[in-house]
């Protein structure tokens, strides 16, 4: 998974502030060489009746210029001389803004923070980082509050059994690991039932087992009734650093499925989730 071009999201909160240090690293790993930072603001009546000054700004968003240019200093002196740091104050939705930076800046991947809310909150509010998760097909890195960059991650990488291999997007990732020098990959399905004779029937593990045997590893299936707690115990026993998960944009019934369990995901865990879509049918 080549990247050049990276968008640090903010909104000046500790979430955002802790997925921005963790994104510096990738910068660093991956050789990036252009990095935005933005903010996103919605206009409202306070702001729309202020003097415009500075250049057009209105007053009420002068602070949160000169926080990007803070941020800016601090990512460009972590970052190699080479990469180019600029930031954006933009008004409007950050998943429209998104969209438009990826085709007008090609984009190639997103890392935002996501905050800790209730179950109602979820429910009723949603997140910016699940927003653009499900609705944008440029990769997404989302790091849960307060978790850090570890030097020579364990890597894991959830895979559907049940669903074609040829949708799996192996070598972007197979890419992606290859630069996080000193990682380990692991592979992990989990299943609601434990049905062994399926299991060995079932010409997707061959073929992912092939695919990814250059990397001396080999998928582990798990058979729990709750998806979600037997990933954060894998995670947990296997000392997971950053989980890679796979989402589907296409067909209205896999998407709402998938995206509920990955949503989960990413509100529970304390690990970093790297959400990449998959290949859609040929």
């Amino acid at each position: 998974m080549a990247v050049s071009h990276v968008l640090f999201p903010t909104d000046f909160s500790e979430y955002s502030d802790s997925a921005i240090e963790y994104g510096i690293h990738l910068v660093n790993i991956l050789n990036v060489k252009n990095v935005t930072i933005l903010h996103s603001y919605a206009t409202n009546n306070a702001i729309a009746n202020q003097p415009i000054i500075s250049a057009g700004l209105p007053e009420l968003l002068l602070d949160e210029q000169r926080q990007l240019n803070r941020l800016k200093e601090r990512v460009q002196s972590q970052v190699a001389d080479d990469v180019a740091v600029s930031v954006l104050l933009v008004e409007g939705k950050l998943i429209n803004i998104a969209h438009d930076l990826i085709s007008s800046k090609g984009i190639d991947l997103i890392v935002l923070g996501i905050s800790t809310k209730t179950k109602l909150e979820q429910s009723i509010i949603g997140s910016n980082a699940i927003n653009v998760m499900r609705k944008t097909k440029c990769p997404v890195v989302i790091v849960p509050d307060k978790a850090a960059w570890i030097d020579n991650p364990n890597i894991a990488v959830a895979i559907d059994i049940t669903h074609n291999a040829n949708h799996i997007p192996i070598e972007k990732v197979k890419k992606f690991f290859a630069q996080i020098h000193g990682s380990k990959l692991s592979l992990v399905n989990t299943e609601d039932e434990d049905d062994h004779n399926t299991h060995i029937q079932n010409p997707n593990i061959e073929k992912i087992n092939y695919s990814f045997s250059d990397l001396n590893t080999k998928l582990e299936i798990l058979s729990s009734p709750n998806k979600l707690q037997a990933l954060e115990s894998y995670s947990s026993n296997k000392s997971i650093n950053l989980l890679v998960l796979f989402e589907r944009k296409y067909g209205i019934l896999n998407t709402i499925f998938h995206t509920s369990l990955i949503r989960q995901i990413a509100y529970q865990t304390h690990i970093p989730i790297l959400v990449i879509e998959e290949l859609p049918a040929v």
